[in-house]
């Protein structure tokens, strides 16, 4: 094939690319290739591709049902062939996202980049004095390596989930090529409204908007670069809390009798997610300095995060339990016994730190699909929420169930109690008591001089 001719689509290109790659790289690039750029803008010639057709394929797919991660991947693949084509000349601009990055300190001369600031006269605006015409794109790669963007200062779960989301989305955003001082809350009003659009979960637009953007325009503003940040203030629909799915008990102990036949090392860390309501996170943290197994004693002081110990998630996290027989029971295990003090008690068979994520991408859905109740979203955090479930079905005390989870009495009342208490009318309950009172008599009490009911005989 002549991959030099003009009329060259996306779809040519990309197969004989395909053709170069090695055995193990066409096994990876093969589906999101042919099925997802190919059918998005395969029939395009190679030419005529422009940025925004990077926003175009992340947008289709996501309408098409495709996750983020998936459209992530495609735009990935894309990348490459954008490379590919640059190389051999047949496209003139390079991949957008591979512009030059501003130098810190963000303050430079408006003569440098004059384009914002003939849009700010042609507006009628005046640019304020010293106020860097950095775009948002930029900004937020800067931002994502500025140390306050990393432990201690933020989570390790939480800086690896922010820079997922600010590859995936804000540098996607339509204002993305914008200098930071021109970003309104109109811009970041459309850009939610989108969002919302694609068919994204209420709780991944809080997180892009409230958690990513929100942050990120503030230490904008801390930078000298906005006034008020224009992620604040926007109007959000009402949110549809759904139904929580957890396991059922039957299915609880499916799953730990699995575990005790197959992978028997990794028993503890799921028994102490389900017959401890623990965190993955925290389990992950547990030393054999923080156990007792005699009273059954366990202190959860950390958590181990993308295997980085760092603090539990809440304050109310901090805190010392006392976990039933059958927990006890695995703690008093002789290999448990053997570990020194600063050992973890949940470890790979390596040796090393439990990967969460890992875990439940690998070795707990292997469980679920062996047991035939594998489903999409069915984590092993949800054996937290089973625990919870099962507590509050059987009228346990809810700041029990609060502090021994290290919860919140507020959350469990929200997610929890008003799908699993019994919620029966109160008047028509008032009324059945009322009546029953009024059939039976009141029975009054003589007492005679010894007590007795009648008296003497």
């Amino acid at each position: 094939m002549d991959v030099l001719r003009p009329s060259l689509t996306l779809a040519e290109f990309g197969e004989s690319w395909f053709a170069e790659l090695t055995p193990r790289q066409q096994k990876i690039y093969a589906a999101p290739l042919r099925h997802q750029v190919g059918r998005v803008l395969g029939k395009r010639p190679i030419s005529s591709l422009v940025a925004a057709d990077i926003n175009e394929l992340f947008s289709r797919l996501l309408r098409a049902g495709y996750s983020g991660a998936t459209a992530d991947f495609a735009q990935g693949v894309l990348a490459q062939l954008w490379r590919a084509a640059h190389g051999r000349g047949l496209l003139s601009m390079p991949w957008p996202l591979e512009r030059k990055r501003h130098d810190l300190p963000l303050e430079h001369d408006a003569e440098e980049d004059p384009e914002p600031q003939q849009a700010l006269r042609r507006s009628g605006q005046r640019a304020p004095r010293g106020v860097s015409r950095i775009s948002v794109v930029d900004y937020a790669e800067q931002w994502l390596q500025s140390p306050r963007c990393r432990p201690p200062w933020i989570a390790v779960k939480t800086a690896k989930v922010r820079a997922g989301f600010v590859r995936t989305y804000v540098m996607r955003a339509p204002f993305g090529h914008k200098p930071v001082c021109r970003v309104t809350k109109s811009d970041v009003a459309a850009f939610q409204r989108s969002l919302f659009a694609s068919g994204l979960s209420y709780k991944t637009v809080c997180t892009i908007i409230r958690s990513i953007l929100g942050p990120m325009f503030r230490d904008a503003v801390e930078d000298g670069l906005l006034v008020e940040s224009p992620a604040r203030g926007l109007r959000w629909p009402r949110e549809k809390l759904l139904r929580p799915d957890p396991f059922s008990p039957k299915e609880s102990q499916k799953i730990l009798s699995w575990y005790e036949r197959n992978e028997p090392h990794f028993l503890l860390f799921v028994a102490l997610v389900f017959l401890a309501g623990m965190r993955p996170s925290e389990a992950a943290g547990l030393r054999r300095k923080d156990i007792d197994p005699k009273t059954g004693r366990v202190s959860i002081e950390q958590a181990m995060t993308g295997g980085v110990a760092g603090p539990p998630k809440t304050r109310q996290s901090t805190r010392e339990i006392f976990v039933g027989a059958r927990v006890r029971k695995l703690l008093a295990d002789r290999t448990i016994q053997r570990l020194r003090s600063d050992d973890y008690l949940c470890t790979t068979p390596t040796g090393k730190p439990i990967d969460t994520d890992e875990f439940g991408s690998k070795h707990f859905r292997r469980c679920l699909r062996s047991l035939g109740i594998y489903q999409r979203g069915k984590s092993i955090y949800r054996g937290r929420h089973s625990f919870i479930s099962l507590a509050a079905t059987k009228r346990a005390p809810l700041p029990a169930i609060a502090g021994f989870t290290g919860t919140s009495v507020a959350k469990i009342e929200r997610h929890y109690m008003r799908w699993f208490d019994e919620l029966r009318d109160p008047l028509e309950g008032s009324t059945r008591r009322a009546q029953a009172t009024a059939r039976s008599p009141r029975k009054l009490k003589v007492r005679g001089s010894r007590g007795r009911r009648g008296g003497k005989r």
